[in-house]
C-alpha cells in the first residue's frame, strides 16, 4: 500500500518542522507528501523550500494564489494526492513514528473500512504532553457503561468527535468525500465522518497514534478536558444516546436541527442530500419520542419553537433567517 499525505499549511513556521520531520521517518514510508500553502506570510514557504530540494519526488509543494480556507484548501490537497492511502495532516502536531504502520495493518484487517481516525495524546505549546480526556475519549467511555457508538447519528445528535489531523482515507474512496461543502460552521473533518459512517465506512483506532498540538494561535482547539471523574461524566451525558429527559430530548432535536440547516447552505450534492435525507428521518422520529414522552411540555415547547424559529428543521436553502434562527438556544 503506497501513502500519501494532504498537508495544509498557512503561517505555521514555528511548528512545520517538526510535523514534517515525523512524517517522513515514519517506520512505513511515505511515498508522496502534497503540501498546499494558503498565502503564508511568515517564513513557512522557505521551510518547506527546504523539504522539497531535501525530499526530492516526495514532498510536492503548491503555492496557492489566493487563500482558500482551511476546508477548501484540505479538498485541494487530498485532490492531488495520487496513492493508496491519503493521510490528512495539520502543520502543528507530530506523529507518532508508527502512526502509518498501524492504520496500514489496520486497513489491511478491515477491508471495509474506507475512512479510519485514532485516538491521540494532547501536547502543549512547547510539546510537553498535558495528561487530558478528549473527545476521542467517547468511544471507550461509552462502551465503559455498554453503550456502543454508532458514529453517524453520535455525531448528527451530540458532535463531532473526530479530528482531520487523525483521519486517513483509501484512494478509491476520494470520489465520495469531495468536494467539501463550504457550509456554515462545518469543518472538513465532520464532513468526512458523517459521509463514511452514514456509509458504515468508517472507524476509530483505540491508540494514541499522534501528538495534537493546543497553542494560542491555532483554527481549533476544544478538544480536551481536565483527567478527572467529572469530566468523563460531562463527556458521557453529552454523548450518550441512552440517556433520556426532557432537557436531553431538546439539546439532541437542536443538534439535529443545526446539523440539518448547515447542509442547506450552498447549493447541495448528492451525498449532501443523502445526509439531510437521514438526519431528517432521525429528527423526525426523536421529536416524535419527545412528544409521546411529554405530551403536554413537548408540545407547548415546540408550540414555542416554531414561533420563535428555535430547533426547526429549515424548508429552504440559503435562507439566512432559518439559518441564524436554529442555531440559537
Amino acid at each position: 500500500m503506497k501513502i500519501s499525505v494532504a498537508l495544509c499549511t498557512y503561517n505555521g513556521a514555528k511548528y512545520i518542522d517538526k510535523q514534517l520531520a515525523s512524517i517522513l521517518s515514519q517506520t512505513y514510508s511515505v511515498h508522496e507528501v502534497i503540501i498546499c500553502d494558503d498565502g503564508s506570510t511568515d517564513l513557512t514557504p522557505e521551510i518547506l523550500e527546504q523539504y522539497r530540494i531535501k525530499f526530492p519526488g516526495i514532498v510536492q509543494v503548491i503555492q496557492n494564489p489566493i487563500n482558500l480556507g482551511s476546508k477548501k484548501n484540505f479538498d485541494k490537497a487530498i485532490s492531488m494526492c495520487s496513492n493508496d492511502l491519503i493521510f490528512l495532516s495539520d502543520q502543528d502536531d507530530i506523529w507518532v513514528k508508527t502512526k502509518v504502520e498501524e492504520y496500514v495493518d489496520f486497513l489491511n484487517k478491515n477491508p471495509a473500512v474506507m475512512v479510519v481516525a485514532s485516538n491521540g495524546f494532547i501536547i502543549n505549546d512547547e510539546g510537553i504532553i498535558q495528561p487530558s480526556l478528549t473527545l476521542w475519549d467517547v468511544p471507550k467511555i461509552l462502551s465503559e457503561q455498554n453503550e456502543d457508538i454508532d458514529f453517524f447519528s453520535h455525531v448528527c445528535q451530540c458532535g463531532n468527535i473526530v479530528t482531520g489531523a487523525s483521519i486517513a482515507i483509501r484512494q478509491s474512496y476520494v470520489s465520495n468525500v469531495l468536494p467539501i461543502p463550504n457550509a456554515l460552521n462545518m469543518e472538513h473533518d465532520e464532513w468526512i465522518t458523517l459521509v463514511s459512517s452514514r456509509e458504515n465506512s468508517f472507524a476509530m483506532i483505540d491508540k494514541k497514534l499522534f501528538f495534537y498540538r493546543e497553542h494560542n494561535d491555532q483554527q481549533l482547539g476544544g478538544v480536551s478536558f481536565p483527567l478527572n471523574e467529572d469530566s468523563k461524566s460531562q463527556l458521557y451525558n453529552q454523548f450518550s444516546l441512552a440517556k433520556y429527559n426532557f432537557s436531553r430530548y431538546k439539546w439532541r432535536i437542536k443538534q439535529l436541527a443545526i446539523r440539518h440547516n448547515r447542509l442547506l447552505t450552498e447549493p447541495t450534492t448528492s451525498q449532501q442530500d443523502l445526509i439531510i435525507k437521514q438526519v431528517t428521518g432521525i429528527f423526525n422520529d426523536l421529536l416524535h419520542e419527545f412528544l409521546k414522552s411529554y405530551p403536554i411540555r413537548g408540545h407547548f415547547t415546540r408550540l414555542i419553537d416554531k414561533l420563535t424559529n428555535k430547533r426547526q428543521i429549515a424548508k429552504l436553502a440559503n435562507s439566512p433567517t432559518l439559518r441564524t434562527s436554529c442555531e440559537k438556544k
